[in-house]
């Protein structure tokens, strides 16, 4: 499996990743068996990169893949979402609630430093007001991340 750099992260990233919304349950129950040969499946395409977020299933897509980075390997880059959980989305955005939930996934993923957090589909006007952006930007100098990005919906939203 090939591997690029992700963006201007420095994070080298295997071009396939692996998208784990699924692991959740918010689709169907998914059980712990399945999640873990899922993940196993994956490493052993030497995919490296499993994208998550807050959201999925309540965390337990994030728990799901620190439980297999901890059973089975250290090095998979995981990249999870904040921003659309009920306590934050739409108009609830402070400092401390994204902290909070920054901090949370570094809990359920098992690590005190995430290897790429991405604003999960914040509404434009918060993107524009780029204050988010200086929280991001603190959060990776402070060592609770060490790239952060933006999951947009809309081509317009990318460009802000």
């Amino acid at each position: 499996m090939n591997k690029r750099r992700l963006g201007k992260s420095g994070l080298m990233v295997s071009e396939v990743g692996l998208g784990c919304w699924q692991l959740g349950g918010d689709f169907g129950p998914v059980d712990e068996e399945i999640a873990q040969e899922i993940l196993l499946k994956a490493d052993q395409a030497s995919i490296n990169f499993f994208d998550t977020a807050d959201v999925y299933g309540g965390g337990k897509s994030e728990e799901r893949i620190a439980r297999f980075m901890r059973e089975q390997r250290s090095d998979t880059l995981v990249a999870t979402k904040v921003g659309r959980d009920s306590a934050l989305f739409p108009n609830a955005y402070t400092r401390d609630k994204v902290r909070a939930n920054i901090e949370a996934s570094a809990q359920r993923l098992g690590t005190d430093c995430i290897d790429l957090i991405q604003l999960h589909c914040v509404p434009q006007d918060i993107l524009k007001d780029g204050e988010i952006c200086t929280w991001m930007d603190d959060f990776q100098q402070q060592g609770l991340i060490k790239a952060w990005g933006a999951s947009v919906e809309l081509l317009e939203d990318a460009k802000i």
